[in-house]
């Protein structure tokens, strides 16, 4: 919801510190793919992860800046009028409290950021139809949700993406009542934010950088006028001269 942490991660403000418990929480996710992608061909479906080249499927947008990678397409669904119509597939682990809700209200009630994800996908594969696949951590209950294609959905969010990623200013933070706010409370980037915190010194923090397509970033410095390989952004160079919307 807040366009400014967006905006700051994509700049690299800061560098998050998960530890091990965390890790491991991503990492059952990713392993829970297996599951369903077994459950699915058991079911009698086809499921495909890979294009023709062998590449992951992926997504992108503003010049690459944008993008993600998804977690496949399935083909043979039996809850869609033509079941040989191919449609994306998404796959996701819940808690129990997640989970329950989830089943009450459906995804885009419950779980808006997913229901945008898989619209966002749809609309740069030509999709039509996703299958949200979900299980409960606790039980290994299995939910299961078509969701359809939202043109108007999709190409919101996906304008608000390059809107974000092409900003040369920090866009306004979800918030005008400050660090007392409770979402701002539990955000990593509420010391840059409201209490003068400086950022990571790099680049992307530089008040001279700006992306440029095909997910190039370039300095504006007279000086050094180039364009800028990922290590190079890491390092930054002499030149470096913090963006003035931090520590606002």
């Amino acid at each position: 919801p807040c366009a400014r942490k967006i905006f700051f991660q994509f700049r690299w403000t800061l560098k998050r510190k998960h530890i091990g418990r965390i890790i491991r929480l991503f990492n059952r996710g990713h392993m829970e793919e297996g599951r369903f992608i077994a459950a699915l061909l058991t079911a009698g479906m086809k499921v495909y992860q890979q294009d023709a080249q062998g590449k992951q499927f992926r997504i992108s947008s503003f010049g690459g800046h944008v993008g993600s990678a998804t977690d496949g397409i399935v083909v043979g669904c039996p809850d869609l009028q033509d079941p040989n119509v191919a449609i994306l597939t998404e796959m996701k682990t819940h808690g129990e409290k997640s989970f329950v809700k989830l089943k009450k209200e459906g995804v885009q009630e419950s779980k808006f950021m997913h229901y945008v994800q898989q619209q966002v996908y749809m609309n740069k594969m030509d999709l039509r139809a996703s299958l949200y696949l979900a299980t409960n951590k606790n039980t290994d209950e299995i939910y299961a949700e078509i969701v359809m294609y939202d043109e108007v959905v999709a190409m919101h969010f996906l304008d608000r993406a390059d809107q974000i990623a092409g900003a040369d200013e920090a866009p306004v933070g979800l918030s005008n009542k400050g660090a007392s706010w409770f979402e701002c409370k539990m955000c990593d980037f509420a010391g840059v934010c409201y209490r003068g915190e400086e950022p990571l010194r790099n680049c992307r923090t530089c008040r001279y950088s700006i992306a440029k397509e095909h997910g190039k970033w370039h300095c504006r410095h007279s000086v050094v006028n180039a364009t800028l390989d990922v290590e190079e952004q890491l390092k930054g160079c002499s030149h470096y001269e913090m963006a003035h919307y931090y520590g606002k």
